[in-house]
């Protein structure tokens, strides 16, 4: 069988689970339960169409990886798509399927131009849907998908001239993660920060998150790009990002403390060393007992 043939059924399940779910019969049984068939068949499409590219990839080798990337991405995106149609669960299965896709096909020669462009696409792609359908477990998702790729690519990829790419996909990221929460109810701020803590709503925990983990993220970035000048850039502006949020948006003027200890600890660390060896000079040269 051709690849093309292992491709239609996929696509044929997709197709059978649209059409089911227009049909009127559906209201009929809705209470028995035949409602959730339509995004059962949906899934299973998706998930088959994500199997056959990479079978086509992998174990065939019909496709080079840049067209089985780009395959995938696109039902990865189809299906977010479909899942203002279909529900949750088929959105969860695209943003699954889309945040996976980068680790399943690789080259020998990863870019971060190619990888982070499309990271914050996708996080776009699952932010709309929570934005339009209030899915926050799949906010949750994304951001876990958004801040885990640039701590592989840290570990596993990184380049000196990947500095203002990862520097770009950060903010934006979290500029993201703070527009997704407007147009939705935020409380009147509480007269304690004590109480303020103990009722945080949902959108407030997500920038909040969004926000360490960029902090994180810079932190991680200055370090391994030894202080220079672009990340420490990057590192001047979200903070400054945070400082405008935290002026701006009721229940977020604490925003920037994750910024200021990411600076100060990065500050401190960068200094500490000398310190410590220009004391031990000072003492030695005093006659003291130093041991570092």
């Amino acid at each position: 069988m051709c690849w093309g043939g292992r491709w239609a059924p996929g696509a044929g399940l997709v197709a059978g689970g649209e059409w089911l779910r227009r049909q009127p019969s559906q209201r009929a049984f809705a209470s028995v339960g035949a409602a959730q068939i339509p995004p059962a068949l949906t899934a299973a499409g998706i998930a088959l169409m994500f199997v056959s590219v990479y079978a086509a990839f992998v174990l065939y080798g019909i496709v080079s990886a840049p067209v089985a990337f780009v395959l995938m991405a696109a039902v990865a995106l189809a299906a977010i798509a479909l899942s203002l149609l279909h529900g949750p669960s088929i959105a969860f299965l695209g943003i699954l399927g889309g945040f996976l896709t980068p680790a399943l096909v690789t080259t020998q020669t990863p870019s971060a131009l190619a990888l982070f462009p499309y990271l914050l696409f996708l996080t776009v792609a699952g932010l709309g849907v929570v934005r339009y359908r209030a899915w926050w477990p799949i906010a949750w998702l994304t951001l876990l998908g958004a801040t885990a790729w640039p701590l592989l690519w840290f570990a596993v990829s990184w380049h000196p001239g990947d500095t203002p790419i990862l520097a770009i996909y950060l903010l934006a990221v979290l500029a993201l993660f703070v527009l997704v929460r407007h147009g939705f109810p935020v409380p009147a701020p509480a007269d304690s920060w004590l109480t303020r803590l103990g009722a945080v709503p949902q959108t407030d925990r997500l920038v909040w998150s969004a926000a360490v983990a960029a902090a994180i993220l810079t932190f991680v970035l200055v370090r391994v790009d030894g202080y220079e000048a672009v990340s420490l850039i990057a590192l001047a502006l979200l903070g400054a990002f945070m400082l405008v949020v935290a002026r701006r948006e009721a229940n977020l003027d604490l925003l920037a403390l994750p910024a200021l200890v990411a600076t100060l600890g990065l500050l401190l660390i960068w200094h500490l060393p000398d310190i410590i060896n220009q004391y031990g000079y000072v003492a030695g040269a005093a006659g003291w007992r130093y041991e570092l």
